[in-house]
C-alpha cells in the first residue's frame, strides 16, 4: 500500500493543504514547550483511557449479543440456559439479563393447572 503510486500522489495532495501545514506548526509548537507537551499527554492519557472503557463496553455488549440471540433465535434447553449463565465471559449485567430470560421460559413451560368445579 505504502508504494502505490495512487496513495503516494493522495499523500502528497494532502501534505500540501493548508490544514496539514498548520496542523504540523501546531505540532511543533506544543513539542517545544514542555507545559504544552504535559497537558498534551494528560489529555491522550485520559482519551485513550475513553478509548478503552468504550471498546470493552462494545466487547462485553458483543459477548452478550451472541449469547442471546441463541436464547431468541433458536430453542434451547433449560440446562443449555443454565449453561451459558454459567459462562465466565459474561459480565454480572449479562447474566442478570440470561437469568431473566431462564426465569421466563420456566414459567412459560410450566403447566397452568386449571381447576373445575364439580357439582
Amino acid at each position: 500500500m505504502m508504494k502505490d503510486p495512487a496513495f503516494l500522489e493522495k499523500m502528497k495532495k494532502v501534505g500540501e493543504t493548508e490544514q496539514y501545514q498548520q496542523s504540523i506548526t501546531r505540532t511543533k509548537e506544543v513539542m517545544s514547550d514542555p507545559e504544552k507537551m504535559e497537558d498534551m499527554q494528560k489529555k491522550m492519557k485520559l482519551k485513550l483511557k475513553e478509548g478503552e472503557e468504550q471498546l470493552e463496553k462494545l466487547e462485553q455488549e458483543k459477548k452478550l449479543n451472541n449469547a442471546i440471540p441463541q436464547i431468541e433465535g433458536k430453542p434451547m434447553s433449560l440446562e443449555e440456559l443454565q449453561a451459558e449463565i454459567h459462562n465466565p465471559d459474561l459480565s454480572v449485567e449479562e447474566r442478570k439479563k440470561l437469568k431473566n430470560k431462564l426465569k421466563k421460559r420456566r414459567q412459560r413451560q410450566k403447566p397452568k393447572l386449571k381447576l373445575e368445579k364439580t357439582v
